[in-house]
């Protein structure tokens, strides 16, 4: 599954950024849920978390909600990025109980402000 993000320029200035994920679990529980989340820039790795939930109840909606710190970076590697001219893009990973269950890729391109 490929998902693209349109994000102004400003937001590559950020140094901290807030995410939320709401899921549904269907009607079988969801132990040790685990997502890994990997940032790239022209193919080279610039940052890379994971989150993880011990437990999820049957049929419950849950609600992630992490605020993270971005990776500091050369004032050249920035305008790079906002040129668009090389891929900005990322891959999350979801496992549970250890199997993975799915992976997305992203891409993300930057507009004026």
């Amino acid at each position: 599954r490929m998902i693209e993000y349109k994000f102004p320029r400003s937001f590559v200035e950020c140094k901290t950024i807030a995410t939320s994920l709401v899921f549904k679990v269907g009607e079988k529980p969801v132990p040790n849920f685990v997502m890994v989340e990997r940032h790239y820039f022209k193919g080279k790795l610039l940052k890379s978390w994971e989150f993880k939930v011990d437990f999820c109840m049957p049929n419950s909606v849950n609600n992630w909600e992490a605020m993270y710190d971005l990776p500091e970076m050369k004032k050249e590697d920035v305008d790079e990025i906002l040129s668009n001219k090389y891929p900005s893009e990322s891959d999350s990973f979801y496992f549970v109980d250890g199997k993975l269950i799915m992976h997305n890729k992203a891409k993300y391109t930057y507009y004026e402000d």
